[in-house]
């Protein structure tokens, strides 16, 4: 800053999808350092450069809420629930192929980060080709204090921090590795505010986003 003048506002991070950053479509709080979402918003990346094939890799964000004890939206089940990143493709039988990570809560007030994998996944019939790990997430939910967030998968191990410590498993499901998201030709979106799969479930983050990325690599802390 010279003398007299103010202080050039701070680039937006943007989404590093395996190290290109792209442009994220929300508005960008140089102070706060995130993009504020209010459900207006459309994260969209049509053909991003990222693959997770079956292969490792990594998914970080910070979200930071804007009420207390509020991550997600309330479901029909009277549960909170939000996605941070989600691509899936429904075949025309209702297979399902991709992954989502989000948020949910397992029971009052105790909420859970997960990752989900798909790969042909017809719920009604088969569920084999279906991964799906949580982690206690274990931190206080308050209004603007931004809870860090990252999981990781290391051929069939998953790890997941919040805040930079290790976060303990309660309940995991692992199908042998399996190609989810090759052959896709759906977009990749970050916080979408409605599920693809059926509905119109409100599931977008209703807070502050950061710190975005999806990488092909185990970035164990």
């Amino acid at each position: 800053m010279s003398s007299g003048g103010v202080c050039n506002p701070v680039s937006p991070q943007g989404f590093n999808a395996d190290g290109t950053i792209l442009y994220v479509e929300a508005p960008w709080d140089g102070t706060r350092m995130s993009y504020q979402l209010d459900g207006t918003q459309n994260i969209t990346y049509v053909d991003p450069p990222i693959r997770l094939g079956a292969g490792d890799f990594t998914m970080t964000a910070t979200v930071i809420p804007r009420n207390d004890s509020v991550l997600g939206f309330t479901l029909p089940s009277g549960s909170q629930s939000v996605l941070l990143f989600q691509r899936i493709q429904q075949s025309p039988t209702g297979a399902l192929t991709g992954y989502e990570m989000g948020l949910f809560e397992r029971s009052g007030g105790v909420f859970s980060l997960y990752i989900e994998l798909y790969r042909n996944v017809d719920f009604d019939f088969d569920s084999s080709g279906r991964t799906i790990v949580e982690f206690n997430l274990s931190v206080p939910i308050l209004a603007n204090v931004p809870i860090s967030l990252r999981l990781v998968r290391q051929g069939l191990n998953f790890s997941g921090y919040v805040d930079n410590v290790p976060a303990e498993i309660v309940h995991s499901d692992i199908s042998p590795l399996q190609d989810v998201d090759t052959d896709l030709n759906v977009p990749l979106e970050i916080s979408p505010r409605y599920s693809q799969q059926g509905g119109r479930t409100r599931r977008d983050f209703p807070g502050s986003i950061r710190d975005l990325s999806i990488t092909s690599a185990a970035q164990v802390l």
